[in-house]
């Protein structure tokens, strides 16, 4: 494979390459939402690290859970996921199999990397399926390490995968770590139903408690699995869908601005002028004037 690992990527696309035995390298890179089938059985004798620099990125791992990394997160998983799932992402993966892995490390003694992969994923993981760090320290190094192989051509990644290894095993797993959360994918598909339903629905005012019950789901969680996929409470995010659709009917129509108002779920005109005026810096109708493509539609 003569192309770099960036240039396979930039459609789009996510191909794995094999840097050296028992370690294989996948560069994500993505504009919008992509699934990533993966063929890989958990096993004792499997390890992933995963990187995120950009967007989002969802690790199924077995048992159907997902694990969510968000920009400037890196994770050391028990096991490669199943399936990868990339939001306007641009992420790293390294998937070991540590006997094969191994192997291989074992008959360079010249490089001075002695390492135990089991001890690193023992470390790491313990009894649980995932470790996940932030930047700080020597973290910082190994994530600057995996994203070099955005860059790097093939001829390099087999060092820049060795450099990574020797650094994941100089981490400790005391510092910078932080807890992700994993939620079945029922309640993340139930997530973006209800963001649909908002974004079909910007007239109406649905509180909390009837979305609950609408998609079946408790209400606490609705709120801290919405908030971990959007990053906003859901009542941020509807009146963002709000300011985006009325932004888009100020500039693309002559609609009247109190039908606008009515339009994206505001009685009150000053209501939703002040909505409007903290989204935008501005007043509607100051928006409208401004819009090269109202101004076309006046002439």
């Amino acid at each position: 494979m003569s192309e770099t690992a960036l240039q396979l990527a930039e459609e789009s696309l996510a191909l794995p390459l094999k840097v050296f035995p028992g370690v294989e390298i996948l560069v994500m890179r993505s504009q919008g939402e992509l699934s990533l089938k993966r063929p890989f059985q958990c096993s004792a004798e499997m390890l992933e690290a995963i990187c995120c620099f950009d967007g989002v990125v969802e690790h199924e791992c077995a048992e159907g859970a997902l694990l969510r990394l968000k920009a400037g997160e890196l994770a050391v998983c028990a096991c490669p996921a199943r399936t990868l799932r990339y939001t306007r992402a641009i992420a790293v993966s390294i998937a070991i199999d540590m006997k094969e892995a191994q192997a291989f490390l074992s008959k360079l003694p010249e490089l001075g990397l002695a390492m135990d992969l089991r001890e690193i994923k023992r470390s790491f993981c313990g009894d649980k399926s995932y470790h996940v760090l932030r930047p700080g320290g020597k973290t910082i190094k190994a994530m600057q390490a995996m994203r070099r192989f955005l860059a790097e051509d093939s001829d390099g990644l087999s060092l820049l995968a060795l450099e990574f290894l020797f650094l994941l095993r100089k981490i400790s797993k005391d510092v910078y770590s932080c807890q992700a959360q994993y939620f079945p994918s029922c309640q993340l598909d139930a997530v973006r139903k209800i963001r649909a339903h908002l974004a079909e629905n910007l007239s109406r005012r649905i509180t909390l408690e009837d979305l609950s019950k609408m998609f079946g789901m408790p209400l606490t969680t609705m709120k801290i699995c919405f908030k971990s996929v959007y990053g906003e409470s859901i009542g941020q995010h509807a009146k963002g869908l709000r300011m985006t659709q009325a932004a888009e009917l100020l500039s693309d129509s002559l609609m009247p601005v109190a039908d606008i108002a009515e339009k994206v779920g505001y009685e009150s005109h000053a209501k939703f002028s002040a909505a409007f005026k903290c989204a935008y810096g501005c007043t509607p109708s100051e928006y409208r004037k401004a819009s090269p493509k109202a101004l076309e539609l006046v002439e």
